[in-house]
């Protein structure tokens, strides 16, 4: 951080990492690293002056490098900050301090993404300077010689970027400071969805399995019930008994104490009993800070273990299993030696065993529906708060597991698992449609506390 004072204002300007200046270009975790920072570093403060977007004057088209780089800046600000968003231009020298075609790519990236940032005559949210001043007055104090054409051409530019900076802090200084409590607000949605968004898929996945069991039990009772209404001599309380015991499934974490990097590629994913499981682990016990450091890790964005991109390795500290228990739904009263059967009780038993089956398939559904609604209006704030629209994770990841099912049996397969996915995508999509035409506001930390209401509960964390 620099502090300077311009007409007894004191200053205070956050020098940030470059994106896109790394050449790690796979899977952008160095930027994604940087924005975090840069935001954590944010959220220190109450309100900021003006957000500066830098590019250089060279810069002539709207290239996907640049593209990215404008999106991945805009869409962590939230719609109010537009009035506070200068462009500054650097080596502008070399097109004589008069950016035309820079300023063209800016304008047409504004109007691309229907954004209501100011730009010249309206205001004046354009600044150029010549950054080869610096290194000219570096060579002057350290004796290199210089002639009197260079001399003049940098006296020049100097002037004109001193008269840059007085303009653009005069500008500063007189517009409205922009209040940081949206943009914390988003970027805590975002770390909240990004970290929930393959939780909830897991706990929905459970919950969709237990559905089908409980309306498997509840067909069998009511065939059971016909049987016996049919004829009661052919009643067996061994079958009632076996419609009595349901299943409930539950994701169980055991944290493992240290952090491994396992690969979610599809190459590495093995298909066991209907379930894709990714059990290579790259890097056991790895000790970097950040995985792009990991000793596992090419430079180039490829593992040296498993040969899988980078982007498909995630960090792992907790051991994930799916465990199911059986329990009685009901008490099942069995004859004694020699006892004649009463049909009506029987009937009585498997009329509580198929209530019992409704409540849950009931219950369940609701908590299906309220999870996705949930993660729905989440996703709906960040897109309604934010300059440019922010992916969808639990979107993304419903897409990536569909895919990797797939492609490891063939899109036509009846997996069930692969038919609960696209299920559970087809509701998501409905409830998303559903809340991009409402207009209803949402507190953050309530959706928050409703996804904690619902999804913990099927989870253990031991």
């Amino acid at each position: 951080m620099v502090h300077l004072v311009y007409e007894d204002v004191v200053i205070n300007l956050i020098d940030t990492p470059g994106l896109m200046s790394t050449g790690d270009t796979s899977d952008h975790s160095i930027d994604k690293q940087h924005v975090n920072n840069i935001l954590r570093l944010l959220s220190a403060y109450d309100e900021i002056h003006a957000i500066c977007i830098v590019l250089k004057a060279s810069e002539t088209r709207l290239s996907e490098s640049l593209t990215y780089t404008l999106t991945e800046i805009l869409r962590h600000l939230d719609k109010g900050a537009c009035n506070n968003v200068i462009f500054i231009i650097t080596h502008a020298g070399s097109v004589k301090f008069e950016p035309d075609e820079t300023k063209s790519i800016f304008q047409r990236f504004v109007q691309e993404n229907k954004l209501c940032i100011p730009f010249p005559p309206d205001k004046q949210t354009i600044y150029c300077f010549e950054n080869d001043t610096v290194k000219y007055l570096a060579e002057c104090k350290s004796n290199v010689l210089q002639n009197d054409r260079n001399k003049h051409r940098h006296e020049l530019d100097w002037n004109d970027s001193v008269e840059s900076t007085r303009k653009m802090l005069h500008y500063v200084c007189s517009i409205k400071p922009h209040s940081l409590t949206r943009i914390k607000k988003i970027y805590s949605a975002e770390q909240t969805v990004h970290i929930l968004s393959k939780l909830v898929l897991e706990t929905l996945m459970c919950v969709s399995k237990d559905v089908d069991n409980f309306e498997r039990k509840k067909k069998e009772a009511e065939t059971l019930k016909s049987q016996i209404t049919e004829n009661p001599a052919n009643y067996a309380p061994g079958k009632l008994e076996d419609i009595s015991t349901i299943s409930e499934t539950t994701v169980r974490r055991t944290p493992l104490g240290y952090a491994n990097v396992v690969c979610e590629g599809d190459r590495c994913a093995k298909h066991v009993d209907g379930e894709l499981v990714y059990p290579q682990i790259c890097c056991e016990k790895c000790g970097a800070l950040f995985m792009y450091f990991c000793s596992c890790m090419q430079w180039q964005g490829w593992c040296k273990v498993c040969g899988c991109e980078k982007n498909k390795h995630e960090w792992r500290t907790t051991k994930t299993e799916i465990i199911t228990t059986h329990k009685r739904a009901t008490k099942v009263t069995r004859p004694k030696p020699g006892e004649i059967v009463d049909s009506n009780i029987a009937l009585q038993e498997i009329n509580k065993a198929i209530a019992v089956c409704e409540n849950r398939v009931k219950k369940y559904k609701a908590e299906t529906e309220q999870m996705l609604r949930t993660c729905a209006k989440m996703n709906t704030f960040m897109r309604e708060s934010a300059l440019i629209e922010h992916d969808d994770k639990l979107s993304e990841s419903l897409r990536k597991k569909i895919e990797a099912y797939e492609q490891a049996m063939g899109k036509c397969a009846s997996n069930t698992n692969l038919m609960y996915m696209r299920r559970i995508q087809r509701q998501y999509s409905r409830f998303l449609a559903e809340e991009r035409t409402s207009s209803s506001l949402y507190d953050l930390n309530e959706l928050i506390q409703q996804l904690y209401c619902t999804d913990f509960p099927r989870r253990e964390m031991i």
